[in-house]
């Protein structure tokens, strides 16, 4: 795939992402914040954990992209995830059988439920916004070659396996946010 088609399509899913959580909004505090079990998520918590990784994701690729080092791309070269990328992407994804599999989070990523409020919704779809911004601005660097730091400090991926990291991550706990709604509707 190109570097551009790969933009494109993460501006796509980051649309569709915005659409659902816009939905989300009509349905009242009560159902957003009601577990639909003793250890699940509901959706503002859903939503609040991925606020948190934004937090890191938003400054670390805006960082990445304001560094007049960074390497600009020429032309629409192949985009490769590379290992590491590759390896997350698919971490974040349902398995041939549509399961996903159960991972754990990181304490300071983990919202209570105190935590977890109607802002977290808003929060969620400002970060979205800036995300379709910087993707704008990846445009014009070469996704294969710039590095970002992710929450492992050890690792870095590429700047294009790593948005594709963190927009796949989002479609998953969206997912699991409506999973959430739909078992406190029943």
């Amino acid at each position: 795939m190109k570097q551009s088609e790969v933009i494109e399509e993460l501006k796509s899913t980051i649309k569709r992402q915005i659409e659902k959580v816009e939905e989300f909004k009509s349905l009242g505090e009560l159902a957003l914040s009601t577990n639909p079990a003793k250890d699940s998520w509901n959706a503002l918590q859903c939503l609040e954990h991925l606020n948190r990784y934004a937090d890191f994701y938003v400054k670390e690729i805006g960082t990445r992209l304001r560094h007049r080092g960074s390497k600009t791309r020429i032309e629409d070269d192949v985009f490769n995830a590379g290992y590491w990328g590759n390896k997350f992407i698919k971490s974040m994804k349902p398995d041939e059988n549509g399961q996903i599999k159960k991972m754990n989070t990181f304490k300071s990523k983990n919202p209570s439920l105190q935590e977890a409020k109607t802002d977290s919704l808003e929060r969620f779809l400002e970060y979205q916004e800036q995300w379709l911004s910087i993707l704008d601005k990846a445009k014009e660097f070469d996704l294969n070659k710039n590095k970002c730091s992710l929450t492992i400090p050890i690792i870095k991926m590429n700047l294009g396996a790593t948005m594709q990291f963190v927009i796949a991550h989002q479609e998953r706990h969206i997912n699991q946010a409506e999973r959430a709604l739909s078992a406190v509707e029943a």
